[in-house]
């Protein structure tokens, strides 16, 4: 068991490293694994040396935290080992012609789990969002919206969400019941929302608002946001148009984090 974080890494930097490490802190920490920051430095280090060695400058970091080696059964050992890995990645290109042109989500059947002692963290066993993307893929989709059991919107398989409607005005889906406090979701709610002063609300969507939506994106560390111009699904069909105040967004984070230009 562990966590594990994706970071973008940019001209050989790690723009976001603080709210990285900040979460993955305190994510070890509600699953019973001592993560010190020295240690996290430490590893930044290692990261830059090899990255050095292998000529990467711009791309994905992906940073993996496990409780360390043990036997047979689910007890963790007494003396607990942490194991630390990372790995380097290229960037996809289709997530620059996303930011540009939108993407399409298909709605996905499978729900999340409900499990309030995990909720937020970005913990290893993601088999909700394996199964959604399984079910987004085979439809011939990159991504899906994923709701809880009660039909509440919450993300998508990869991704926070952020949308608009006449009604109510910006909002992100509450993540009380499931879902991850994404770190591109805290920059935006913390950063990015009030420096072009869009009120924003955290809610509990219920689906039939989807009908509602004049503006909706998807956000993570990695793409940064990217617009949605279409739902699809079995119980679903809408096409959006990319919003102004979206492009806004955009922009303003742009300009705060020259990496997502």
């Amino acid at each position: 068991h562990g966590v594990f974080e994706t970071m973008l890494y940019h001209k050989c930097a790690l723009p976001l490293k603080n709210k990285h490490f900040s979460r993955m802190i305190a994510d070890s920490a509600a699953l019973g694994i001592v993560l010190p920051r020295s240690h996290l430095d430490k590893a930044e280090e290692a990261i830059h040396a090899q990255a050095r060695e292998v000529g990467f400058k711009n791309g994905i970091v992906k940073i993996i935290l496990t409780a360390g080696s043990g036997g047979r059964g689910y007890a963790s050992p007494v003396t607990m080992s942490p194991k630390m890995i990372f790995s380097y990645h290229k960037l996809d290109e289709i997530w620059a012609i996303q930011r540009d042109k939108g993407l399409e989500l298909w709605s996905c059947d499978h729900s999340l789990s409900y499990n309030p002692s995990l909720v937020g963290i970005k913990h290893l066993n993601r088999l909700d969002q394996i199964l959604g993307a399984s079910e987004a893929n085979a439809k011939g989709y990159l991504d899906g919206l994923m709701f809880n059991s009660r039909g509440l919107l919450v993300e998508t398989t990869c991704a926070n969400i952020f949308l608009r409607t006449e009604k109510y005005g910006w909002l992100t889906p509450s993540i009380e019941t499931a879902g991850i406090n994404g770190v591109m979701r805290s920059l935006l709610i913390h950063e990015v929302f009030p420096r072009v002063n869009f009120p924003l609300k955290t809610f509990q969507i219920e689906s039939d608002m989807l009908c509602e939506i004049t503006e909706l994106f998807v956000c993570n560390s990695a793409r940064g946001i990217v617009p949605v111009r279409a739902i699809r699904g079995n119980k679903r069909d809408s096409t959006l148009v990319i919003g102004q105040e979206t492009r806004t967004l955009q922009s303003k984070l742009s300009e705060l984090y020259q990496c997502y230009k």
